[in-house]
Parts: C-alpha cells; structure tokens; sequence
C-alpha cells in the first residue's frame, strides 16, 4: 500500500464535509480510529475548528496562533453586589491598586493620588480627612512663592531680613480657592503682601516679632483679588 502525504490531500481540487472521515488501524491493537479529514488538512488534532471574538473582544482567527484582544467600550459587569470586591485595577506596582466592593459601596485606592485636574465632586461627604502642609520652613529674607498647588495649609518662618510672598497656582476664575498661612516670627522683619490681597479696613495686621500668626486668604476669581484675615494673631 502507498503512503499518502497530508500535501497530497490538500492539492486534491475538493472541500471535505464535517463528517468526512479517514480510518486508521492501529495494528498493534487491530483497532480501527478515524480522524477528521479537516483535522488532517489544516494541522488541527482536537474539535476546535476556530476562535470567535466574543463581546468586548476582537481578533480570532482558524489557523495558526490565534490571538484575542480586550477591547473595553462599554459597561463591564464584574463580581457580584455582595460577595466582596468587586473590582480591581492593579497598576503594577506592588501595593498599588484601586478596587470597588459593591456590597457597601466603597472605593478604596490604597498608595495612589487621585488628580481631579480642577473637576468636580458632587455631594460628597468626608470622614476623617486631611489636608497637605507645604512646608516652606526659614525663609531667610527674599522672596517666595506660596504655590497653592502643594497645599492648602502652609507654615513658614521669617528670620534674617525684609520678606516677600508671592501667591502661584490659584483655581480658576468662577471657583472658590483658599489656603491657611501659619506664619512664626513675621513681626520680626517687614513682610511684604502682594498687591492684589484686601485686608479689612485696608491695611495688613500686624504679626507677632516672636511668636505665631494664623492668616487666611480666599479669592473667588483667580487670584486677581485675595481677601486676606487675620484669623489669630499672637497665638498661645
């Protein structure tokens, strides 16, 4: 008997049916197997004829290394209401990772910073917050920038010679934006305000020369006027 090439059965001029089987005798055994001519055709060796993207998937494919790609555009249900977390988000660092448990309906971000890039929360409702200190230490006399962006509470301390803030990042025009300066020492040198803060009664207090002032400013229109307050002066 002639052997016959799997080539040879794949130049014949004819497409085989799914019940197209060749028998195989194992004479070891003299058993008699059969095989899937499309089977033989196409390499496979198991019942898998092809791979289908599903739902939020494309790719696929009938031949060769099939590859699936997750393509997310719609609503994702994930886990169920109760049973735990629902949902994770790792970014790959160790630690690092976001997840939502639908059973009390919490979001926790555990080693992550979340920049809302001046958007809004609405209706929320805070327990046990914080609120980041800049801070700026021993100004030494000259200049500094009080940078809104690196906290809304800020502590310095005026020591050698005449000192200067200048007041950075404010939000924008049409939002409310304030910050807190604990201010040790300022009546021990002059401390020059910028032009654009209004003091009640049109003039800056005067801060303590040893000691420690609590002043508070708030502008509602960028920064083009601050409203400065003497919140505590000489604080014991």
């Amino acid at each position: 008997m002639a052997d016959v090439k799997i080539s040879e059965l794949v130049e014949l001029d004819a497409t085989p049916a799914d019940d197209d089987f060749i028998a195989i005798v194992d004479t070891d055994v003299t058993t008699t197997k059969k095989i899937s001519v499309l089977n033989l055709l196409t390499g496979e060796v198991g019942d898998i004829r092809g791979v289908t993207a599903g739902t939020n998937l494309s790719g696929g494919g009938t031949t060769g290394t099939v590859t699936l790609n997750l393509s997310i555009d719609a609503a994702v249900d994930l886990g169920a209401d109760g049973s735990g977390v629902d949902l994770t988000f790792h970014s790959g660092t160790a630690g690092d990772f976001v997840l939502w448990d639908a059973s009390d309906k919490s979001l926790e971000f555990t080693d992550s910073t979340i920049a809302m890039q001046d958007n809004a929360i609405t209706r929320p409702e805070f327990t046990d917050y914080a609120e980041t200190v800049n801070v700026i230490g021993d100004t030494g006399g000259g200049s500094d920038s009080i940078d809104i962006a690196l906290g809304n509470v800020v502590t310095a301390t005026v020591s050698t010679a005449e000192q200067t803030f200048t007041f950075t990042n404010p939000s924008t025009s049409g939002k409310s934006c304030s910050f807190t300066l604990i201010l040790t020492n300022g009546g021990s040198q002059t401390v020059n305000w910028p032009a654009a803060v209004d003091w009640a009664g049109g003039s800056a207090p005067s801060l303590t020369s040893s000691g420690v002032d609590v002043l508070t400013f708030l502008t509602v229109d960028g920064g083009t006027i601050w409203y400065g307050f003497a919140a505590g002066l000489d604080m014991k």
